[in-house]
């Protein structure tokens, strides 16, 4: 079986959202509550973390779509806003990097 997350979408709210929340659903919580469970939610979220963070490939794919997408813009308003949150979006990356690989070095 696979669960999906409800609620992934939150950490682009904050770079520093605790990386084990307060699991809230029946399966997560049940299997939050046993030594294993939570022992090899540790050990998948070191290596997803290593896997998504450990490298700067992230970044410099963003930083590469964006300027690709930035050229579509006509107008110089958008364009100027468009780069604004593009930036925005890698500093959250990199802030998020540090956080999590902080995290999981310290689990």
């Amino acid at each position: 079986m696979v669960f999906i997350p409800h609620g992934m979408d939150l950490i682009f709210d904050d770079p520093t959202r605790d990386l084990e929340p307060r699991f809230n659903g029946t399966v997560a919580r049940a299997v939050m509550e046993t030594p294993q469970g939570k022992q090899l939610y540790r050990q998948r979220l070191k290596e997803l973390g290593q896997l998504a963070y450990g490298t700067e490939e992230l970044s410099l794919r963003s930083s590469e779509l964006a300027k690709i997408l930035e050229s579509g813009f006509l107008d110089e308003a958008q364009r100027s806003n468009f780069h604004l949150e593009a930036s925005r979006l890698l500093d959250f990356l990199r802030q998020r990097r540090a956080f999590v690989l902080k995290q999981i070095a310290e689990r």
